[in-house]
C-alpha cells in the first residue's frame, strides 16, 4: 500500500473511532485492531475523551456574552474608541487615511483611463472617415 492509501486509511480509522467515542459505541474494538502509530493515536483519543468532560457555560457568562455581541449600542463603540491609547487612535487614523487615499488614487486612475479611451475613440473616428475617402 502506498503512502496516500495509508494516510486515507488512518483518517478513516480516526474518524470511525471519533464517531464511536461521540456516540458511546464500542471504540475499544477499533483501537485493539490497530497497530503502530494508529494504535497510539486511538489510545490518546480515548484517554482524552475520558479525561475531558463537557462543560456548560454559566448563565452569567452567556448573559454577558449576549450583551457584548448582540445588544451593544452604537454609543459603546465610540466610548471604546475614546478609551483607546492615543498611539492606537493615531495608527487607526493613519491607516484609514492611507486606505482612503489609495482608493481615491485607484478611482482617479480608472477615470483617467476611461476618459483617455473615449478621447482615443473620438479621435480615431475622424481618421477612419478620412481613410475611406481615398
Amino acid at each position: 500500500m502506498n503512502a496516500p492509501d495509508n494516510e486515507l486509511r488512518l483518517q478513516n480509522l480516526l474518524a470511525a473511532h471519533l464517531d464511536a467515542l461521540i456516540f458511546d459505541e464500542d471504540a475499544d474494538a477499533l483501537r485493539l485492531g490497530a497497530s503502530g502509530e494508529s494504535h497510539e493515536l486511538l489510545l490518546l483519543a480515548t484517554q482524552l475523551h475520558s479525561a475531558l468532560k463537557p462543560v456548560e457555560p454559566s448563565a452569567e457568562f452567556m448573559t454577558r456574552l449576549r450583551a457584548e455581541f448582540v445588544e451593544e449600542t452604537p454609543g459603546t463603540l465610540m466610548l471604546r474608541w475614546r478609551t483607546l491609547p492615543p498611539r492606537y487612535q493615531l495608527a487607526a487614523k493613519v491607516g484609514g487615511f492611507t486606505l482612503t487615499a489609495g482608493l481615491t488614487v485607484l478611482a482617479v486612475r480608472r477615470a483617467l483611463n476611461v476618459m483617455s479611451g473615449v478621447r482615443a475613440r473620438q479621435q480615431s473616428e475622424p481618421d477612419a472617415a478620412l481613410s475611406t475617402v481615398s
